[in-house]
Order: structure tokens, then C-alpha cells, then sequence
């Protein structure tokens, strides 16, 4: 009897096959290795499953990106042109003075000629009150984007590949907008109903931070706010994620305990609540991953299945890839799912041991030495991601952590009761005044890490040591042999040539 393959180990070959597709699409003499590894799925019976599930990958990537693969030659010809494109707004991010457009088009006018299209363009208007799902047309300039000049510039060439984005408008005319009344509107309504609830009951600073942790609108702060975070390596308190999410979860728990839901209804009615949670935020690849958990987790008990964290995870990715392949290159999928995994991997086995070996009676010190090294264990996984993609990390955000998380859970909890009685107002006054001193303990707390260069190592690693370093920590801490440990080590090194 053969033993079921994890389900990380299923989610690393789907990953495995998007990738190689993806290598596919950059050079198709990939392809005829494809069909090799196709054919040892009919010759080796063993690995059947997991040849399948990365054939699966391939497969789903190709579907996922065939237009944006048959428009690149498009966009070559039309770089530099005087285009006008009609169709929806895909993504909007509004800021004081004007709006970041995605456009997904239906129709392309070039040279005086209308093409049917299938294409997304990016572009900046000088508008305000644009929602997703809004009809739009659109004149300027259009150019693709370029690769970046140096490490730490933004590689607006890897977000278009992600994003299925051909391309830029560059000084645009707005010609019409058809404003509907859609579902993304009703939210966005929502939203700012919200946020003038906080404008009003709260500081300049505290509406801001809540607006931001809440219902991901960064684009509230300021720059020398997101700076200082970003420095500090609290980035993840700003981006709605799985610490969000558990947020949530930890109140829609104390909800179900009080009206005694069970069985079929508690699953029901919490996981409406979170992936409308999800819906709400903007469906980022962070908050979809942790609502996929946390339903996965909640299924797992009428069904009497013990699932294991790293089995949940493993579920959870192979969701999101079936949905979206492109994720896996996505910054915030590959912190979320580094994250979540290193406690997984890394502070299982870790902290296990130290409970072994030292015995802590006092309830708090053993709270806070589990959240040290909970976040020292999400730290080790997360350094080579970090590194590669910022050239930075601060490590007394280790330490710092274990105050801002739960002034930031405070917060997230106090500012939905602040929406839920802003009506009354003296109860109103003083869960704001609440907000107001959390986030103003955490701005202190986030500018004085930010300031303490001394713990910041700066140094931004190429992919090869990023692989290597990746590969030890699978070594060390998921590999249960020897044998297979340096099986796999060998491995990753021989990858690199």
C-alpha cells in the first residue's frame, strides 16, 4: 500500500510545472522536455500522481496566459503609437490627485483602425470616482514596459508578465466613462462610508493606519509613513494578510462561541464572512491563501479528517494556482506562503525542542518566549525571499513584533466596533480614543526600529544564493533523513549550473 503524497509536496510540483512553462513561454525549446517528462508518466507507475499534478501546472499556465502570449508581437508593433483603447477598468488604486488604471480592452483603434483585443493596459488619469467595472475609453501614447536599469528598481517587465499587462498609456486623454452601478461599486461605497467614519471619530494618522490594516487602502498613507514601516520590517502590518485574516477568524470564533453555532451552519456563515472579508479587501494572494486555510481547517472537522499545518498549507496553494497560476511569482504569495510555511517548517521542530529542554512555569514569560521564537522562525524562512526582492532586512522587527502585532489586533478589533457604534457617541469617543493611543504607541515603536540602522542588514542576494540558502533551510528542518537531505542538497547545487 503506497502512502497518500503530502499535499506540499503535490503544491511543489504544480509550482514546478508553472514554472517550467513559463520557461516555455520564454524560449520554446523548453517544449520538447515537456513531452519527455509527459512520457515517464507512462513508464514509471510510482510517480504517476506527481507528474500529473505538474503536467496539470503546465497545463493551466499555458490556458492562463494564452492571450497575453499571442499579443506580444501586438504590443511590439504598436510601441510608441498613438493607440485608443475601449473596455472595463480592471484594478483601480485612487490617490488624492489622480487614479492608477488597469484597462482590460475590448477594442483597440490604431492607425485609424479598430482590432478586436483582449489586452490590459495600465495608465494614470487625472480623475477621481473611477470604480472597477466602469466602461472607459481611453487615447495616448502606448509603450511597454522596460526592464529595470539596476537590483533595486522596480522589474515593471516580471509585474506585466504577472499581471497579463501589455503595456502603458502614457499621457492619456480621457475620452468617455460610463460609470455602472456594479458590486465593486456598492463596496467601494462601502469603504468610503467607512472611511468617513474614521476621518471623523479619529486622528489624521490613526484613519489611516485603520483604513490601510483593514481594508488594504495604503494609498491613504503617506509616503514617509510606508517608508518607515518598510525600513522597520513591519511592511506586513500595512498589507491586508494573514495576520488580518486571523484577526477575523479569532473575532468570528467568539461570535459563534456566543450564539452557540455548530456543524454546518458555523461553516456556512464563517466562511461567507471571510471570503466576503477577501472580496472586500481586493482578493490580494496573501488573504486568499489564509481564507482558504482557515476554511480548509473548518471543513476538516465535520469531515473527521486530522489535517496537518503543512497539509492545510499545501491545499491552500494548490487552490490559488489552479485559480491564478501567475501568483506564484507575485511578491505577496511568495511571503505569504514563506511565512506560513516557515512556522510550518521551521518553528515546529524548533520550539518543540526548547520545550524539552527548558521548562517555563510563569504563563507570560512562556507566551512571550514562544512569540520570540515564532517570530525568529518566520524570520530564518523569510531572509532569502527578503533579500532577493528588497536588499534589506531590520531584525529588531523580531523584538518589535511581539508589541506591534497585538496593538495592531487591538486596533483591528476596536476599529470594527467603532463602525458598529459610531451612533452612540460617547461609546464612539471612547473606543477612538483607544485607536488613537494603539497607533500612536505603534508609529513610535515603528519609527524608532526604522532609526536603529545597526540592526538593518543590507545586502541584496542574487537567485543562486537565494536557492542555496532555500534549500539549506528545507534541509535542515523538513527532510527527516540524512540520506535525503543531501540527496536534495546536491540537488539544488547541480540546478544552479
Amino acid at each position: 500500500m503506497h502512502k497518500r503524497p503530502d499535499n506540499i509536496a503535490l503544491f511543489s510540483f504544480l509550482s514546478a510545472g508553472v514554472y517550467f512553462s513559463c520557461l516555455i513561454m520564454n524560449n520554446p525549446l523548453f517544449f520538447p522536455i515537456l513531452l519527455l517528462i509527459g512520457s515517464v508518466f507512462f513508464v514509471w507507475k510510482n510517480a504517476r500522481m506527481y507528474i500529473a499534478v505538474f503536467l496539470i501546472g503546465s497545463v493551466i499556465f499555458l490556458i492562463k496566459n494564452y492571450d497575453f502570449i499571442l499579443n506580444k508581437d501586438v504590443s511590439d508593433k504598436l510601441s510608441g503609437q498613438e493607440i485608443s483603447v475601449v473596455g472595463d477598468i480592471f484594478t483601480v488604486n485612487e490617490y488624492s490627485l489622480n487614479s492608477i488604471l488597469t484597462v482590460r480592452a475590448d477594442t483597440v483603434y490604431a492607425n485609424s483602425k479598430a482590432h478586436s483585443s483582449n489586452m490590459k493596459f495600465n495608465t494614470v488619469v487625472a480623475s477621481k470616482g473611477i470604480k472597477k467595472g466602469d466602461r472607459i475609453k481611453i487615447s495616448g501614447e502606448f509603450d511597454k514596459f522596460q526592464s529595470p536599469t539596476n537590483l533595486y528598481e522596480k522589474d515593471m517587465t516580471e509585474f506585466s508578465f504577472i499581471n497579463n499587462i501589455s503595456g502603458e498609456i502614457n499621457n492619456p486623454k480621457l475620452d468617455y466613462l460610463k460609470k455602472k452601478e456594479s458590486v465593486y461599486r456598492k463596496i467601494a461605497s462601502f469603504q468610503d462610508y467607512i472611511i468617513r467614519i474614521f476621518d471623523k471619530r479619529l486622528s489624521f494618522k490613526a484613519g489611516n493606519f485603520l483604513s490601510a490594516v483593514m481594508m488594504g487602502r495604503r494609498d491613504k498613507l503617506e509616503s514617509s509613513v510606508i517608508k518607515d514601516f518598510a525600513d522597520s520590517g513591519t511592511i506586513h502590518l500595512l498589507a491586508v494578510s494573514g495576520l488580518h485574516v486571523g484577526f477575523l477568524v479569532m473575532i468570528l470564533s467568539l461570535l459563534s462561541s456566543v450564539l452557540n453555532l455548530k456543524g454546518a451552519l458555523y461553516i456556512i456563515l464563517n466562511s461567507s464572512a471571510l471570503f466576503g472579508y477577501a472580496v472586500f479587501t481586493g482578493g490580494s494572494p496573501s488573504v486568499i491563501r489564509a481564507v482558504l486555510m482557515a476554511v480548509i481547517f473548518m471543513i476538516s472537522f465535520p469531515l473527521k479528517r486530522k489535517l496537518k499545518f503543512i497539509d492545510i498549507i499545501g491545499s491552500a496553494g494548490i487552490i490559488s494556482l489552479i485559480y491564478d497560476p501567475n501568483q506564484i511569482f507575485s511578491t505577496g504569495f511568495i511571503l505569504s506562503f514563506g511565512a506560513v510555511a516557515s512556522i510550518a517548517l521551521i518553528h515546529e521542530p524548533i520550539s518543540k525542542k526548547i520545550n524539552e529542554t527548558v521548562k517555563i512555569e510563569n504563563y507570560i514569560a512562556k507566551k512571550v518566549c514562544e512569540g520570540i521564537i515564532l517570530s525568529f522562525s518566520v524570520t530564518i524562512g523569510l531572509l532569502p525571499f527578503v533579500l532577493y526582492m528588497f536588499g534589506k532586512y531590520n531584525f529588531l522587527s523580531i523584538i518589535s513584533n511581539l508589541i506591534l502585532i497585538p496593538l495592531t489586533g487591538a486596533a483591528f478589533l476596536s476599529g470594527i466596533l467603532l463602525i458598529l457604534f459610531d451612533k452612540i457617541d460617547i461609546l464612539a469617543q471612547f473606543i477612538s480614543d483607544i485607536i488613537n493611543l494603539c497607533v500612536f504607541i505603534i508609529s513610535k515603536i515603528v519609527v524608532l526600529t526604522a532609526d536603529l540602522e545597526i540592526f538593518t542588514l543590507r545586502h541584496k542576494f542574487d537567485i543562486s544564493v537565494t536557492v542555496l540558502l532555500i534549500s539549506a533551510i528545507i534541509m535542515v528542518f523538513y527532510l527527516k533523513n540524512y540520506r535525503s537531505k543531501f540527496t536534495y542538497q546536491f540537488a539544488s547545487l547541480s540546478s544552479l549550473h
